[in-house]
């Protein structure tokens, strides 16, 4: 992953005193990240501009800081995921693979399927949970997400 010229943004702001941002440097942190912790820092500091007037003016003033260059994610074609799919040894890791590409399964959702949950009868898979995984690693049972952008 590529790093950029800044990777960690803190800001202090004193009363009556002029802010002072602190930019890092910290390989483990990609440009991706920065630039969308310095959108953040900049949409904060706006708000501290605009409606509490804490501020006179938005000090993130860096130059092309909320930018980011991400490469587009490979994507299969079909023949390519067949390919792929019939390469499983175990038929439910085909399952899996034509099930997250063709019904647009997420990968928590796949993976809390349940043989109760597919009627080959009915051609349907029925989405009723996901699995979460958490901070220790550990999964969680949890709802579907059904919002949208």
């Amino acid at each position: 992953m590529a790093h950029g010229p800044y990777t960690h943004l803190s800001m202090s702001i004193d009363p009556g005193q002029r802010p002072r941002i602190d930019i890092s440097v910290y390989a483990s942190i990609t440009v991706s990240t920065a630039a969308k912790a310095y959108r953040l820092l900049r949409a904060v500091l706006m708000t501290a501009v605009e409606e509490d007037k804490l501020l006179s003016r938005n000090p993130c003033r860096i130059r092309d800081a909320d930018n980011e260059q991400t490469p587009e994610r490979p994507i299969l074609t079909v023949a390519q995921v067949f390919e792929l799919a019939d390469k499983m040894a175990d038929r439910r890791f085909r399952a899996l693979i034509l099930l997250t590409t063709f019904a647009s399964l997420r990968w928590g959702e796949v993976i809390a399927l349940r043989r109760s949950d597919i009627d080959l009868n009915a051609r349907t898979v029925r989405v009723r949970e996901q699995l979460i995984e958490l901070d220790g690693g550990d999964n969680q049972r949890g709802g579907v997400f059904r919002g949208g952008a």
